[in-house]
């Protein structure tokens, strides 16, 4: 696995530099975080869909602190459910569900030969599985600018998990233990994590942070009033409003944390130039709204 480079420009304020290593946080119960996983069926059809999660909320459990898990489904991320509890002693971490069942998902603490225990109670019921330590290496994180480090571990197929400090497992922070106890027929990556709004973790096998064939999607029938030419952006491009008849229309960019990018007035016939530039890189909602109810939304992919 590996991690796509984000640039960065070398020379930094000393306030710049102060902000970004402040985002610097190796712990995984960072309330800043936010995480993308995308879970696919290898089937010619099968449904693929992104969950996002983050960590927030402390909780006390038998006297035990935890921070509460939560999940988000649709695109904007907005709509979130709390699944799970998460500690932390030491470097090592514990994932609790909501029927109280515990077990342990991360140790950054191991060396290589190392076996470690693990269960992760949000997949695999009450089953636990022995993981052993391949290797322990390091991989480069921008635009923080330094090396975390990287688990390689093993269980009872020939895939291999990557555990990475600060960021967690390359299938998802809380699918911890999918390619050390391998279910056939689908699979789990980690797409992108975010510190703050800035993205500091990217799967270089994949051009997005959300993708889904459940759930929220674009209006089937918007391509009439709505479309985007070209997805994804990579350069400029143009959002086209087709036939509209309401009497006042509007188009909206709003980012994955629900932030207002573009609000403008329209009218049927308009292009509207969007230069890639304007954006940084991820996953956008264009919403047309139409005397204040929606009346169409797409997805704007930016490379």
């Amino acid at each position: 696995m590996k991690i796509q480079i984000i640039l960065i420009l070398m020379f930094l304020s000393p306030a710049l530099h102060s902000e970004l290593m402040a985002q610097n946080n190796l712990s995984l119960l960072d309330e800043g975080k936010m995480w993308s996983t995308v879970e696919f069926w290898w089937t010619p059809s099968g449904p693929h869909f992104t969950t996002y999660n983050k960590i927030a909320d402390d909780t006390l459990i038998n006297d035990t602190l935890y921070k509460k898990i939560w999940e988000a489904k649709d695109p904007a991320a907005l709509e979130w459910e709390m699944v799970g509890f998460i500690r932390k002693e030491g470097n090592t971490y514990f994932l609790r569900d909501l029927n109280n069942d515990e077990g342990l998902i991360y140790n950054f603490d191991l060396i290589p030969g190392d076996t470690v225990t693990v269960y992760n109670p949000l997949m695999f019921g009450n089953t636990s599985w022995i993981s052993y330590v391949e290797d322990v290496d390091s991989v480069l994180i921008e635009p923080l600018g330094e090396y975390r480090k990287q688990l390689r571990m093993s269980g009872n197929t020939e895939l291999d998990e990557y555990w990475i400090e600060g960021i967690g497992s390359h299938a998802g922070i809380v699918k911890s233990t999918f390619y050390i106890f391998y279910l056939t027929g689908g699979g789990s990556e980690l797409l992108c994590v975010w510190e703050g709004d800035q993205k500091i973790f990217d799967n270089e096998n994949f051009d997005y942070c959300y993708d889904s064939t459940v759930g929220l999607h674009e209006t089937d029938h918007s391509s009439d009033v709505l479309s985007i030419v070209p997805v994804p952006l990579i350069d400029d491009g143009f959002i086209h409003i087709g036939n509209l008849t309401g009497k006042q229309s509007k188009i909206e960019i709003i980012t994955i944390y629900g932030q207002n990018i573009l609000d403008r007035q329209v009218y049927a016939g308009d292009q509207i130039r969007i230069s890639k530039g304007d954006f940084q890189s991820g996953l956008f909602l264009v919403r047309l709204i139409s005397d204040g109810n929606l009346r169409a939304i797409k997805k704007l992919i930016v490379q």
